[in-house]
C-alpha cells in the first residue's frame, strides 16, 4: 500500500475525543483526496472507545466500513486495541446502515 498520509503518535493513552476529531479531519480529507492512510499506533498501551470511535467510528460513518478498511491501515501493538477499534467500526457501519 502506498500511503498519503501517515498519523503516528508518541502517546501512550489515548483518550481525547478533541484530539482523535483534529487528526480525523485530516485523515478524512485524504480519503475524500483518494488517498491511502496509514495510522501508527504501536507506541500506544491503551486506547479509549472514544477515540476510536471519534477517529475511525466517524469515518465509518461518512465513508463506509469497506472504504475506510481498503484506504486505513492501522498499526498497532496490541491485538486488544485492534479487537476495541473493530468493534467501534463494526457498530459504527451497522449504524449507518440502519439509517
Amino acid at each position: 500500500m502506498t500511503v498519503d498520509y501517515l498519523f503516528r503518535t508518541i502517546e501512550t493513552d489515548l483518550a481525547s475525543r478533541k484530539a482523535a476529531a483534529k487528526e480525523r479531519i485530516k485523515i478524512a480529507e485524504s480519503l475524500s483526496a483518494g488517498s491511502k492512510v496509514h495510522i501508527d499506533l504501536t507506541s500506544a498501551l491503551s486506547v479509549a472507545e472514544s477515540y476510536s470511535d471519534e477517529l475511525l467510528g466517524v469515518l465509518v460513518l461518512k465513508f463506509g466500513l469497506k472504504h475506510v478498511a481498503d484506504s486505513i491501515k492501522i498499526s498497532t501493538s496490541s491485538k486488544t486495541i485492534l479487537l476495541s477499534i473493530a468493534v467501534v467500526m463494526q457498530r459504527r457501519e451497522k449504524e449507518r446502515l440502519d439509517r
